[in-house]
Order: structure tokens, then sequence, then C-alpha cells
């Protein structure tokens, strides 16, 4: 096929879309002015709003103060169960428990050492991998 050939079969092309548009455009605006006259005959009855209405925006502003105001109490507890000395007693108490019953199953003291400090997870490190950043909630200076 010559350019001109081409020339032909693109504007052909462009003059197909160009109706399908003036199509759509044109069933568009019927779709809008059907919608117009029956809000506008509309007796407030069984019919569906045709928009969704706003939210009170003193309502969402009310909701995101007391958001604001529990998310420290929610942070400073989750700190209080992770680093609290009774948390520290239970953990201290449940890997002296899981070394004991390593070494009693006749586990090498040096492989139950090194099994029982795998156990002592760090929460932080966990939730770090996880992308979630604990911020202040970690103790300072404290590398895992």
């Amino acid at each position: 096929m010559t350019d001109e050939g081409y020339g032909k079969k693109l504007d052909e092309i462009y003059a197909r879309v160009d109706e399908e548009i003036a199509k759509a455009k044109a069933e568009m605006k019927r779709h809008r002015e059907a919608r117009q006259e029956r809000d506008e005959s509309d007796d407030g009855g069984s019919r569906m709003p045709s928009h969704i209405p706003l939210p009170d925006v003193d309502k969402v502003s009310e909701l995101l103060g007391v958001v604001a105001d529990k998310i420290p109490e929610l942070l400073g507890g989750l700190r209080d169960v992770l680093y609290s000395p009774a948390a520290a007693e239970n953990m201290a108490d449940a890997v002296a428990k899981f070394y004991k019953k390593l070494i009693e199953a006749g586990i090498p003291e040096d492989q139950a050492l090194d099994m029982a400090r795998g156990y002592m997870i760090n929460l932080r490190d966990v939730l770090g991998k996880k992308g979630l950043d604990l911020g202040g909630l970690a103790r300072s200076g404290d590398d895992g």
C-alpha cells in the first residue's frame, strides 16, 4: 500500500473515531437531560439520591480529635507491655524454662544457649522487619 493509501485509511479511521465520540457525547447528553427531568419532577419519594452527601465536617474533625488523643495512649500502653518490669520478668521466666527443657532433653549446653538466645526475639526487631516504625517506643541505644 502506498503512502497515499495509508493516508486515506488513516483519515477513515479518524472519521470513524470522531463519529463514535459524537455518538457517545450525544448519549451522555440524553442521559443527563433525562436525569435532570427526573430530578425536577421528583416528589421526594422512593427514588435514591443521585449524589452521596458529604459528611459533616465538624463531626469528622471531632472524630479525628478523639483519634489523635487515643493513639498516644495506645502506643504508650504497647510500650509498657513490651518493656515493663513485669514483661521482662515473664520473658526471663519463659527463656529460662525453655533453656531448662532443652538441657533436660539432652541438648548440649552451648547449643541450648544458642537456641535460648534465638528464642528471645526482640519484638521491636520483628516489627521493624515488617516495616513498622515504633519510633520512641523502643529503648534508646538498644541495638537488638
